[in-house]
């Protein structure tokens, strides 16, 4: 996985010991989300029929969760998550990365659909933090960048932490 070809001609192990001289340390995990085909952006500040919302929500997560499954990002335990967009600009105005928590809660839902952690509660995961990546310039794929700090947990922890979480095993 880290010699995926990203924006700007980096590479995600590039990126991502470049996020570790920005955010303190190193992450352990990155997965790239690249704006799924049929769905845009989703923002706090836009608005749209929820159909429509609906329909780019559910594509964002889907296309998460597959992508997570083929990158084999194994179950963790607690982790902090910071996702980065990574977008071409189209207005001069400039980019409040927090209005696109929108599009970065159905992302991580997908990765609880890919049984990444047992759910996005505050016991398994910090975040997302959102921020702002390098702009993207054609032909590199927009998208966000997730950058995950948690360490792998059991081999099954889906199932095994909702069971003790449910009081049904010890």
């Amino acid at each position: 996985m880290t010699n995926l070809r990203l924006s700007n001609a980096f590479t995600l192990g590039e990126v991502l010991t470049r996020a570790g001289v920005a955010y303190g340390d190193r992450p352990n995990h990155g997965l790239f989300v690249p704006l799924p085909d049929g769905a845009e952006w989703l923002s706090s500040n836009r608005r749209i029929h929820w159909t429509q919302r609906h329909r780019w929500t559910a594509t964002w997560r889907e296309t998460s969760g597959w992508l997570a499954r083929a990158a084999k990002v194994p179950s963790l335990g607690p982790s902090r998550v910071i996702a980065e967009l990574w977008m071409r600009p189209r207005r001069r105005s400039r980019i409040d990365p927090a209005n696109y928590s929108a599009t970065a809660k159905p992302i991580v839902d997908g990765l609880v659909d890919a049984r990444i952690w047992p759910d996005d509660s505050s016991h398994w995961v910090t975040g997302p933090d959102m921020r702002l990546g390098p702009p993207v310039k054609t032909p590199h794929p927009e998208g966000v960048l997730l950058l995950i700090w948690g360490q792998p947990c059991c081999r099954d922890a889906c199932c095994h932490h909702h069971r003790q979480e449910g009081g049904e095993a010890a």
